[in-house]
């Protein structure tokens, strides 16, 4: 590589570090080797610099991703906040509703105390002859619980919620000996062995158990099960 200036007439001059040069050199000589190692350089140096950018441009891309899919996260947890708020907020409610009706059922029904009293009243319990699917018969015990839920009330209003009380969360049925329930026919329980330390009561189909009854104007629930009920405590007898 040599220093060149351009000295008369266009023409150009190699400069030389003697002292007796008057003009400092301004241009590169470069020989073809020198020339495309020079290129060579370049584009290796522009490649690089495409390749950072890339880099860049994807790291960029990466944390906007990553940002995003926080964003939504946290928008998904308000809403799931929310909604577990609004719930316990439903749950009150309709904690309060049912507690209120139940009251306002032993109000009108004489039961006593008002605010203790289940609001379900067992009216009748007695054994009954079941006919099997091979037409033979077994001794079941049929048992009928007048609900605090007055018929003005739609079957979707409460079917639930008397199948919930006397079954499952508060198993208010547990008070009178039901110690087991049975989604099922009888004929499916002595498939997988009837327990006989156990009174279970059967449910074959739930919308067959919860009937209205127009002469008190209560929903009842009418249910079979496998042994008779020995007692019923005060807190689900009438008081009348």
């Amino acid at each position: 590589m040599l220093d060149m200036y351009q000295g008369g007439f266009g023409s150009w001059k190699e400069y030389k570090e003697d002292g007796k040069e008057k003009r400092s050199p301004t241009h590169k000589l470069l020989t073809n080797e020198e020339y495309d190692d020079l290129k060579s350089k370049i584009r290796g140096a522009q490649q690089e610099a495409q390749k950072a950018k890339e880099e860049a441009s994807e790291a960029i891309e990466g944390a906007k991703r990553q940002i995003e899919a926080a964003q939504e996260e946290a928008d998904h947890r308000i809403e799931t906040i929310k909604a577990e708020v609004a719930y316990d907020e439903l749950l009150r409610d309709t904690a309060k509703a049912v507690l209120i009706n139940r009251e306002r059922a032993n109000k009108e029904r004489g039961l006593r105390p008002k605010r203790d009293h289940t609001g379900y009243v067992v009216l009748r319990s007695q054994p009954t002859r079941y006919r099997r699917s091979n037409k033979s018969y077994v001794t079941l015990h049929e048992t009928i619980i007048q609900s605090p839920y007055s018929i003005d009330f739609s079957r979707d209003q409460v079917e639930k919620q008397i199948f919930s009380e006397l079954f499952d969360g508060q198993n208010l049925a547990g008070q009178i000996g039901i110690s087991k329930r049975f989604d099922g026919s009888y004929d499916s329980l002595c498939m997988r062995g009837v327990p006989s330390d156990q009174n279970v009561v059967l449910i074959e189909k739930w919308s067959n158990c919860c009937l209205q009854d127009f002469n008190s104007g209560y929903w009842v629930c009418k249910f079979l099960h496998t042994k008779s009920i020995e007692s019923v405590p005060e807190n689900m007898r009438s008081s009348r």
